[in-house]
């Protein structure tokens, strides 16, 4: 559900065709969900969705989500969320899911820069 303050008249329709035709045939419920947040973001904050972002998040399936969401929750946030850094600053920490070869996949992938 959108927010209150969702503008979606703002929405720029390039923007919107493309993800429509990127997310049409996903069928697994959390990754909907995850496409209905994405959404739901760039109608409550134009750009913050580009497209290429959506194009990736179109290449990969549920399980490289599931990685990269792993990934996501070890970083630095700078000067309100405009700089987001990566912290792994052990690899092999047991209490955690990432891994050596998770952190290579996150690169051949492209998930990473």
């Amino acid at each position: 559900m959108l927010p209150d303050h969702a503008q979606v008249e703002d929405l720029d329709e390039d923007w919107i065709a493309n993800f429509f035709k990127q997310c049409d045939t996903v069928s697994n419920k959390e990754m909907q969900s995850l496409w209905a947040k994405l959404l739901s973001g760039e109608a409550t904050r134009s750009g913050t969705f580009s497209k290429r972002a959506i194009n990736l998040v179109s290449s990969i399936g549920k399980s490289e989500a599931d990685l990269f969401t792993d990934l996501c929750q070890f970083n630095w946030v700078f000067d309100d969320g405009k700089d987001i850094i990566p912290l792994i600053y052990d690899v092999g920490m047991a209490s955690t899911k990432i891994k050596v070869l998770r952190i290579f996949h996150y690169y051949t992938s492209k998930l990473l820069a």
